[in-house]
């Protein structure tokens, strides 16, 4: 990380050699000579065998007569050193605070980062790497100034866990904010003041906005027209947000469920679920534009974890089997899911895999066309709350891009994860994901009572 750096001067012209003691401080490692004999050069080598340790040295050189301006040295130090900007004293501090931490705490860490950078690919949950990741990704510039990621990930982290712990994190990320520029602490409080906010909300609305639901009519004639109903739903209510029991064009569907987000929803936060008719589940609704009354349009399912669910109402008999698979969901893995046959298959063989696996929370499906509809049908009779497939014509490589996207993670974390790949696609053409589909069938959550609608 220190490439393209040069040997700072040991000091002014005729000025006494730099002082080796903050230097030994800050890496935590002796001086390679005495302090008579230490050159530049040295200097730089010395600072060198730590990997912050450029980043150091030009901040401990900013506070030295060396010639230059101490604080524009400082504000150079971001972009000399840039994916190493941090501090020995600094990074030492941080990672041993995470070190320390539960495992919930890491995870937390985790969709921290996440919800910072929401368009980053973040396969790292280890710390020290996340650590690591996050100081590459961002950093203030005279031009733009902005909260450098990492403090930013750092503070969503304090107050997420709240406690002694969160007074450690929040100490750290304003200790570098002092050091880094005047301007960065007063970015902090403004985050500080919003995440406190936020929180404040959260607490005084019980029924603040999880998910919006929207039950879509199965299409009818030529131009493909639906009726809508949708609401919002907290952890204690559901809200009734609009009716259209007239049939609507496609067009004006989509319309429509732009106006919702933008009134009703939380970008990267709302999760909107789509209740569709079995024939219906293939539906892309997740590339659905909106944004239309702003600067560009994009897929709706870049913007929010859209996911689907199955209308119908299942059989009566079977609704156990339905809560019985959820609950595995809730704490299961990736690895828990049942991978049902790439083949030439039909319903009664689905249903027979199906019903000799009732311990598993959900199905990857790979086959496509005819037999994915089979996989389907079986699946929602026999209570699957989960299931993913790629939507579209069969091509190369499905398997490789389910088993990427099922890479060892809680089941819990799959919408926001789809919703991160999908994003992602949409900014790199080549990135697999685009295409990833998920039935996300909460038996906690249903929709409300239907009502029995009459056109005036």
């Amino acid at each position: 990380m220190n490439r393209g750096v040069a040997a700072p001067p040991a000091g002014p012209p005729g000025g006494p050699p730099p002082r080796p003691a903050p230097v030994s401080k800050e890496t935590g490692t002796p001086p390679p000579c005495s302090a008579d004999e230490l050159t530049g050069e040295l200097l730089v080598d010395w600072s060198r065998s730590r990997p912050h340790g450029i980043s150091t040295l030009i901040h401990l050189l900013s506070a030295e007569a060396c010639g230059v301006d101490g604080g524009t040295l400082r504000s150079h130090t971001l972009h000399l050193t840039r994916g190493r900007w941090l501090l020995c004293s600094e990074y030492d501090a941080l990672s041993g605070l995470l070190a320390g931490m539960p495992a919930d705490a890491r995870r937390a860490l985790v969709a921290a980062a996440r919800e910072e950078v929401p368009a980053a690919v973040i396969d790292e949950i280890e710390p020290l790497a996340l650590m690591d990741h996050l100081e590459e990704l961002s950093v203030p510039t005279p031009a733009l100034p902005r909260l450098p990621r990492l403090i930013g990930a750092v503070e969503r982290l304090a107050a997420a866990v709240g406690g002694g712990l969160a007074e450690q994190l929040r100490e750290w990320t304003l200790n570098c904010a002092t050091r880094l520029d005047p301007f960065v602490p007063q970015l902090l409080r403004s985050r500080r003041l919003e995440l406190e906010e936020r929180a404040a909300r959260s607490e005084d609305d019980p029924a603040a906005d999880d998910r919006i639901q929207i039950r879509l009519s199965a299409a009818t004639g030529p131009s493909r027209d639906r009726t809508l109903q949708a609401w919002s739903r907290g952890s204690a209510a559901a809200q009734s947000l609009a009716t259209y029991d007239t049939e609507l064009p496609e067009t004006e569907i989509h319309r429509v469920v732009d106006d919702l987000l933008t009134r009703y929803g939380r970008a990267n936060v709302t999760r909107v679920e789509f209740f569709l008719d079995l024939t219906d589940l293939e539906l892309d609704v997740h590339r659905w534009e909106i944004g239309a009354k702003e600067l560009y349009g994009r897929p709706l399912g870049n913007d929010f974890p859209v996911v689907v669910r199955c209308a119908e109402q299942r059989v009566r008999s079977r609704e156990h089997l339905w809560r019985q698979r959820w609950k595995r969901v809730e704490n299961g893995r990736t690895e828990d899911l049942h991978w049902l046959s790439a083949g030439p298959t039909t319903i009664a063989a689905v249903h027979g895999a199906l019903a000799e696996r009732d311990d598993a929370p959900g199905v990857v499906v790979r086959s496509v066309g005819e037999d994915r509809a089979a996989a389907f049908g079986a699946s929602v009779f026999n209570g699957v709350p989960v299931m993913i497939w790629r939507g579209g014509p069969e091509t190369d490589g499905i398997e490789t891009e389910l088993a990427s996207f099922l890479e060892g993670d809680a089941l819990s974390s799959l919408p926001g994860k789809l919703r991160r790949i999908r994003a992602g696609s949409a900014a790199d053409g080549q990135r697999a994901g685009g295409r990833l589909a998920l039935l996300w069938d909460d038996p906690q959550h249903p929709l409300p009572p239907r009502l029995d609608l009459a056109a005036p």
